[in-house]
């Protein structure tokens, strides 16, 4: 493509009004699901007012339709398909629920790998901007709220060394200057094995678990046998004993000499407080036994009871509506009002994924809806699904659809949910996702607009717009967390929920990009000095990401990964605000130079 008929803002403002319409219909084709260029030079005639809220509007709905389906939808569905085929809490924290949390990130970047031309380019931005952003100023602020923390070196240290070497190999594929199936393939397989990293430890872990519940209660027989054979001699020397005992394992010899030095005590009175002893040891051991079970009872408990508190998802959001209507501003009253018709579109769309928001006649619904969000979402165009013998794909779905909904109408009860419920949980799933990639994908075509009105440099719009907006929920909810008590998690979030980003997300972009007939990733050539600045800002953000994941490599273990606030935090705060400053300056540098 030549110069004169890139899509940029210059070219389209050379040319008459009369030709802008046409030349934005043949050149400007780099959206995909919604066409903004069009929309804005050929219908509303680069009305500014409407750039201004579109700005505005697109990023702030596109947000809010990526957390709310990963937050209401996708994790639940989830954790509901973990909890059916028993994954343990560590193997299901960094797949399925780790999927869950991190869906926004994954969608823009899969998607924008998928996009065609320059658009990976956003997914660099995006990717490593979010883990700049979150394992440099999130995790200061981490550590901040919470005063002091210290983490297991070994899960710490797995998580942040993993992300560095995915960090690294992507860096050696921009200086290998191309992107092939095979290499793509390899970076997907670091992240299975840092899943059977996971798996491994998670297992040692459960082993020594079981081992130490062993030897607690090997000591605790012990104890009481000690208890229930020792005479009335003072506490001091009692307790002496027991721990001489049970160290030296001699329980016989002790018992023994215990035997002859008291043999001449009265009978009667030995007896008696045997007795006595052997009551209290009895009290004591049910005791040990309530406090070994008790954690366990307890989180059964809680189970329980949250399983208890979960409510449909309209009913939570909308419970005591007017209420809190007559509360909010006129914004904020604006906002919600056009939210409710997305909401109910996406309520009987998406099915139930859990047992208590369970409902016969949403399911009934959904079970036609969702297949046909799933076809569009998939296919973009239902016309596509046309096969050789000219019959639409599309009337075998809606029947499969209606089938499937009247046996759930005459087989399944209104509050009862039935025994499949699990596959309904991967329907919800399904469903979730594809509409998480199509709320992706209109933020990615709007970032590719605003880029050719703008014409900001697309990884600078992806380390910023993109990563802050999806960055955001990571950042509150982690600083929450640090702040009631969990730091260690909430720290422990930070490089493990990148690593998996950066790993599928990341990763799936690099194979769809693969299979372009242009799949060149290369930052590192330049024919002007344009070229070099235009690449730099990507050079940047990846060198950026990379150094300070070594030194906190380094610092963790210096600190023993026992962190409070000090100069560690400030460092890290005030390095992503030098790396922003700086990725700033060469975009202003390269906007200087067009």
């Amino acid at each position: 493509m030549s110069s004169d008929t890139q899509c940029t803002f210059r070219n389209i403002q050379e040319l008459p009004q009369d030709q802008v319409c046409d030349f934005v219909d043949q050149n400007c084709n780099v959206e995909q699901l919604v066409k903004f260029s069009y929309f804005y030079f050929c219908q509303v005639k680069q009305n500014i007012i409407v750039l201004d809220l579109l700005t505005i509007l697109i990023p702030l709905y596109a947000f809010r339709m990526l957390s709310q389906i990963s937050e209401y939808y996708l994790s639940p569905a989830l954790a509901k398909v973990s909890k059916c085929f028993k994954l343990s809490q560590s193997v299901a924290g960094v797949t399925l629920l780790a999927l869950g949390n991190g869906g926004p990130d994954v969608a823009t970047a899969i998607v924008a790998g998928s996009s065609g031309g320059d658009s990976i380019t956003i997914a660099v931005g995006s990717i490593f901007g979010a883990g700049l952003f979150v394992t440099t100023y999130t995790l200061q602020n981490v550590i901040q709220n919470a005063g002091s923390i210290h983490i297991k070196s070994k899960t710490f240290v797995r998580d942040m060394v993993f992300y560095l070497i995915g960090c690294c190999v992507v860096f050696i594929y921009t200086i290998v200057g191309s992107i092939n199936l095979g290499m793509a393939i390899g970076f997907m397989s670091i992240y299975g094995l840092f899943l059977f990293t996971v798996i491994y430890q998670d297992r040692q872990r459960a082993k020594q678990e079981i081992a130490q519940s062993k030897i607690r209660k090997m000591d605790t027989i012990q104890t009481q046998r000690v208890e229930e054979a020792l005479p009335e001699i003072p506490l001091e020397q009692k307790q002496e004993v027991q721990i001489n005992c049970i160290q030296a394992n001699q329980m016989p010899a002790v018992l023994n000499t215990l035997h002859d030095q008291n043999e001449e005590r009265d009978i009667e009175g030995k007896s008696f407080v045997q007795d006595e002893q052997n009551n209290q040891n009895k009290e004591g051991y049910d005791s040990i036994k309530r406090q070994e079970t008790a954690p366990y009872n307890k989180n059964q408990t809680e189970e329980e009871n949250s399983e208890e508190k979960v409510k449909d998802i309209m009913t939570e959001k909308y419970e005591n509506f007017w209420d809190k209507f007559k509360e909010m501003g006129i914004l904020e009253r604006l906002l919600i009002l056009t939210e409710i018709p997305i909401d109910v579109a996406r309520y009987l769309i998406i099915p139930p994924a859990e047992e208590n928001q369970w409902n016969k006649w949403r399911a009934m619904i959904t079970t036609i809806t969702g297949p046909l969000a799933f076809m569009w979402g998939s296919q973009q165009n239902l016309n596509a699904t046309i096969n050789d013998e000219g019959f639409l794909v599309i009337y075998i779905v809606l029947i499969i659809s209606f089938i499937a909904s009247i046996l759930i109408f005459f087989f399944t009860k209104n509050n009862q949910p039935p025994q499949i419920m699990w596959l309904f949980s991967i329907f919800s799933f399904v469903v979730a996702v594809v509409l998480l990639g199509q709320a992706a994908q209109v933020m990615i075509d709007f970032i590719n607009f605003f880029q050719i009105v703008t014409n900001m440099n697309k990884t600078f719009l992806g380390m910023t717009v993109l990563a802050w907006g999806n960055s955001a929920t990571d950042f509150f909810l982690n600083s929450s967390l640090a702040s009631i008590g969990y730091g260690v998690m909430a720290a422990t979030g930070c490089f493990a929920g990148q690593a998996f980003d950066l790993y599928l997300g990341f990763g799936i972009a690099l194979i769809f990009y693969s299979n372009q007939s242009n799949s060149s990733l290369s930052i590192f050539t330049g024919s002007s000095t344009l070229d070099w600045i235009n690449n730099s800002i990507a050079i940047s953000v990846i060198l950026f990401v990379i150094i300070s994941s070594a030194i906190s490599i380094i610092v963790g273990l210096k600190l023993k990964f026992s962190y409070d606030q000090g100069k560690y935090t400030t460092f890290l705060k005030y390095y992503y605000l030098c790396a922003l400053t700086f990725c700033i300056i060469l975009c202003a540098a390269d906007q200087f130079y067009e």
